[in-house]
């Protein structure tokens, strides 16, 4: 299941999305930590191998991908 959401949200922020995060949570039925956990992770990867961007958010629960 967290690999599934992880590259869930790696697909939706590299092909120029956003995640809306109380919709991700309720959609595959996971807490807010959860997520920022995830989240965590999807940005760890993209500092180690994509360092020219980043997971930004806009202070409202949505993230996407900004270049650094």
């Amino acid at each position: 299941m967290k690999t599934k959401l992880v590259l869930l949200m790696y697909d939706a922020l590299v092909s120029g999305g956003s995640i809306l995060r109380d919709d991700f949570c309720k959609e595959h039925k996971i807490c807010e930590r959860t997520f920022y956990r995830y989240l965590f992770s999807v940005n760890e990867f993209l500092r180690t191998y994509k360092p020219q961007v980043s997971v930004a958010n806009d202070g409202l629960g949505v993230y996407f991908l900004k270049e650094n």
